[in-house]
């Protein structure tokens, strides 16, 4: 990931969490008032499909974001080898909705379609969570909340 990439995502977690920009379209780690601390993870493993005995390997790099304080994020890429072809390309997240808000529908994945999502850092339930699978079920970007 370029020092641009990982800049980008820093600020926009900022601005996520109701920072401002301290110089037009940019800005420096000198330049934000509480910079965020970002540990860099990579981890591969194996998940399941809706077609029995079907798997898909998910390679993923990404980002542990701690904002001091004010919220943790993982931004991640991963690229999915395998029987990808029983994955529905589109955007998948959390609902938000009563009585499990963290609890999200996933076209492809086994059992009922929904779940929640799990870190690829550290393990934890996510609060919130989105996985966008490409239009060829090869590549997928996760960002989720905790």
């Amino acid at each position: 990931m370029s020092l641009k990439t990982l800049l980008g995502l820093v600020l926009a977690a900022f601005l996520a969490i109701g920072g401002s920009l301290l110089a037009a379209g940019s800005a420096s780690a000198s330049q934000v008032s509480n910079p965020a601390d970002n540990t860099h993870f990579a981890l591969k493993y194996d998940a399941g499909t809706s077609v029995p005995g079907h798997v898909v390997h998910w390679d993923c790099a990404g980002e542990r974001i701690n904002n001091n304080g004010q919220g943790i994020r993982d931004v991640e890429e991963c690229t999915l080898t395998g029987n990808t072809g029983d994955y529905v390309p589109g955007r998948y997240g959390s609902l938000g909705l009563p009585p499990n808000p963290n609890f999200g529908p996933f076209p492809g994945f086994p059992g009922n379609n929904s779940f929640f999502w799990f870190s690829d850092f550290d393990g934890k339930i996510a609060v919130t969570w989105s996985v966008v699978i490409n239009g060829a079920s090869s590549h997928a970007h996760v960002d989720a909340t905790y």
